[in-house]
């Protein structure tokens, strides 16, 4: 149990583990591994979340698939847990002295892009 402004925050097993490998990052496909689990834990249909691992000459880009009914779930509100999860990847990416962009996209259209 976490406290957080105040009030009592339940924490699931599988974010701990997201908070936790942030601390162990060695290299690109172990950040690709976090944005999967991060965004398993967000959405209703966890088997339908695919991270693909795209490199650029500016860095890496991680392409992030979900179902038509999870999107807004992995957006959020005004774009705060697509904000998060490029703030955790770009946390991320710092160890590894590299820019790192996320692609959320439904079924092959791009919604947001950084």
């Amino acid at each position: 149990m976490i406290y957080c402004c105040r009030e009592k925050v339940q924490i699931t097993s599988r974010a701990q583990n997201a908070i936790l490998f942030i601390k162990m990052i060695n290299g690109p496909d172990e950040i690709k591994t976090l944005v999967e689990n991060i965004a398993c834990c967000l959405v209703d249909k966890p088997e339908e979340v695919t991270v693909d691992r795209l490199e650029c000459q500016g860095g890496i880009v991680y392409r992030l698939q979900v179902a038509p009914s999870d999107a807004g779930k992995v957006i959020g509100k005004q774009g705060r847990n697509a904000r998060a999860l490029r703030v955790i990847l770009t946390a991320a990416g710092m160890k590894l002295k590299r820019h790192h962009s996320l692609d959320i996209q439904i079924k092959g259209d791009s919604l947001l892009q950084q």
